[in-house]
């Protein structure tokens, strides 16, 4: 639901099925394990990397979005263009049936918040765009995607 990405989608249930059994066998936190979360955290990356490389979904998902071809610096170079991709994820995670969870605001300043100056403070998608590892734009989207997918406020009912 999160993502719109249909589990029966090969990558994803190919996934699933490896992971199957590393993921929570029941829904409580006191049976958490961290190989729970690692799991979590393949799961939420495949999904992530479903969405984005499905062109015509991806385009939906992110409507507001139209900056894929071009390099990160660029594309995410306003506050418009990060919340193109940050706001449509959080929309879809945050709020659904959890009573108690972090401050939209903050996970949002988290994940790429630019101040109205153009300071940079030191948020998710600006270690990406700096990283040396020089990843191209979609693999920053995936990231963004993952962190909020893979995060305690979706895995957490």
């Amino acid at each position: 639901e999160v993502t719109w990405v249909d589990p029966e989608t090969t990558a994803v249930d190919v996934t699933f099925q490896s992971l199957r059994q590393s993921l929570p066998a029941i829904e409580s936190p006191e049976a958490f394990l961290s190989s729970h979360q690692v799991a979590i955290a393949q799961m939420s990356i495949e999904y992530c990397n479903a969405l984005v490389e499905d062109t015509a979904l991806r385009n939906s998902y992110f409507s507001s979005f139209t900056s894929f071809g071009q390099a990160p610096g660029a594309a995410f170079d306003t506050t418009g263009e990060r919340d193109a991709i940050i706001q449509p994820l959080l929309d879809r995670a945050m709020g659904v049936a959890v009573l108690t969870q972090p401050d939209y605001m903050v996970v949002r300043d988290e994940l790429g918040f630019m101040a109205p100056n153009g300071a940079h403070p030191g948020n998710l998608i600006d270690r990406l765009i700096n990283s040396p590892d020089n990843p191209d734009t979609p693999s920053i989207v995936k990231a963004v995607c993952a962190a909020v997918v893979g995060s305690a406020v979706v895995t957490v009912q």
